[in-house]
């Protein structure tokens, strides 16, 4: 049996990390032709010329109390846009690239998808030099992308409903008719020198840095296998490594941690646990000397992953009970080193992690409970009856890992998403979070700056103005923590229109703005590359 179990998550695995929830439009809604995004436009639109005197142009204050939905639109078209207007001032020493990824595209035929994450990636690239940017975005090709275009609908990666469950198992040891799943739409990194987009299946695809044409799976040249992973590994510059995780879903799933050498394909296992009921865990959280998985109680039965016709995320229910569980591991040795059971939480994202005292110290956005993973279906935000998000809180707690307790503290009351902070500061002791925040209880409209230290908030929005998640880029003659900016591609629904929105990290000021004609479909993640590094 548990022979059967690993080969049918081995298919119905390969949907992990996406929601792959497909419904088919009815008559009275206008689907798109089942055709591959040919249309691109190279246009070089006239230059404003960045003068340190020309005021940040702010949009009217015009509400639209719908806009947000734009957000969750297909971009049909793929561009190519040099010198798009500006309005203020970009800093000279910025030149290179942020490139971001996200839900580009959300129907084929008469399917469409019915959650934000099981949209087709795309990938946006805003290029800067010499205060001047440029903006191309193009479509990722996955397989799973070509796969839906060839048979015109969006394909389903769950088990069909109308099958046996002995035809499911049968199929399970079918290899003709597996779907692979490698719509990379969650983030973006770059590893050994490659760009690479990543989504929460153990495939990343490597793409071009200046083209961003879609090019070949990255494959590690190991045995660790998987099927499910984070779309956040974390690096180490002091010893130059790569970590992540995957887990193996199974009778009795296993956890893997790895470490991976830049320069190098070869995985190293760091530590292995394994647990009959598997966690989502979207990220994990990194130290100097360990490594610690959050093993929340929103958890699976990998049989349900088989025989129930489900989406992959609908699959998880959240068990209070058993609380929230931080599963350290030696980094050097790779031992098991212990497991402190807490209240029970669920966090997306961790902020940070260091070591303290002694102590390991981890900063997160936690939530009481799973329900935000319910807040981006598509439905409600488009017929405009939007569910109201659940508030997060920055939480810091504080492992005594002798002594197996963990002690909570609240660091900010502010409900906030997609947290970054000066990746500088990574494994050391941080002080300023950057984050996605909302004056209302159902779109985040606000980008905020926290200072853990003194709990002082800065805060950034303009009317019907719904940014992404910021970034921090450092000035590389900065000598203080927030010396430098943050670029965040922000939707004005009011226009229809996207912007590259650029603020003074320190002062938390708007500095300038990049326009494209259109709207950008939310991106999830992005990262800034320097110019010199990509070369």
């Amino acid at each position: 049996m548990k022979k059967i179990i690993l080969a049918l998550c081995a298919t119905t695995a390969l949907a992990a990390g996406a929601y792959i929830s497909i419904s088919h439009m009815n008559s009275r809604n206008v689907a798109p032709e089942a055709q591959p995004l040919e249309t691109t436009i190279d246009t070089h639109s006239t230059t404003v010329k960045p003068v340190a005197s020309l005021p940040v142009a702010q949009p009217q204050s015009t509400h639209t109390p719908t806009g947000y939905a734009l957000g969750f639109k297909s971009l049909n078209i793929e561009h190519k846009i040099k010198n798009i207007p500006i309005d203020g001032l970009f800093p000279s020493w910025l030149n290179g690239a942020y490139i971001a990824v996200g839900p580009g595209r959300f129907e084929i035929g008469d399917s469409k998808s019915d959650h934000w994450l099981d949209g087709f990636g795309m990938l946006h690239k805003f290029t800067i030099s010499k205060g001047e940017v440029s903006y191309r975005n193009k479509m990722v090709n996955s397989s799973y992308y070509k796969d839906s275009l060839q048979k015109g609908s969006m394909v389903a990666c769950y088990p069909d409903p109308n099958q046996s469950m002995f035809s499911k198992i049968a199929g399970a040891f079918s290899s003709t008719d597996r779907r692979e799943y490698d719509n990379a739409n969650v983030n973006v990194i770059q590893m050994n020198g490659k760009c690479m987009c990543l989504t929460e299946t153990p495939k990343p695809l490597l793409f071009g840095f200046d083209s961003l044409e879609t090019q070949t799976p990255y494959v590690f040249n190991d045995e660790i296998e998987g099927h499910f992973s984070s779309a956040h590994p974390l690096y180490d510059p002091l010893t130059h490594e790569w970590f992540n995780f995957v887990i193996n879903y199974g009778r009795t799933s296993t956890y893997t941690v790895y470490s991976c050498k830049e320069g190098n394909n070869i995985r190293t296992v760091r530590g292995q646990t394994t647990t009959s009921y598997p966690s989502y865990m979207h990220s994990f959280c990194l130290t100097p000397h360990y490594i610690v998985l959050l093993h929340m109680p929103f958890t699976v039965n990998p049989y349900d992953l088989i025989l129930k016709s489900k989406p992959f995320i609908e699959n998880f229910t959240w068990k209070p009970k058993q609380g929230t569980q931080f599963i350290i591991f030696d980094r050097e040795t790779g031992k098991l080193v212990n497991t402190i059971t807490t209240k029970a939480f669920f966090a997306l994202h961790q902020i940070n992690a260091f070591e303290k005292h002694g102590h390991i110290v981890i900063d997160l956005a936690a939530y009481k409970n799973a329900e935000i993973i319910k807040t981006f279906y598509l439905e409600p935000i488009h017929s405009h009856k939007h569910t109201i998000a659940p508030k997060s809180k920055i939480k810091r707690f504080i492992l005594d890992v002798d002594k197996k307790q963990a002690i909570r503290k609240t660091v900010h009351k502010t409900s906030i998403e997609m947290p970054r902070i000066n990746n500088s500061c990574r494994q050391s002791q941080h002080r300023y979070v950057y984050a996605m925040s909302s004056n209302k209880p159902s779109s985040p409209n606000k980008l905020v700056k926290i200072d853990t230290q003194t709990g002082a908030k800065k805060n950034w929005s303009w009317p019907n103005c719904y940014p992404s998640e910021p970034t921090f880029i450092a000035n590389p003659d900065g000598t203080n923590e927030d010396d430098g900016v943050i670029v965040s591609i922000v939707l004005d629904a009011h226009k229809k229109q996207s912007f590259l929105l650029v603020l003074d990290a320190q002062s938390f000021a708007p500095i300038g703005q990049a326009w494209v004609p259109h709207h950008i479909p939310f991106i999830v993640h992005g990262n800034y590359f320097p110019k010199h590094e990509m070369n």
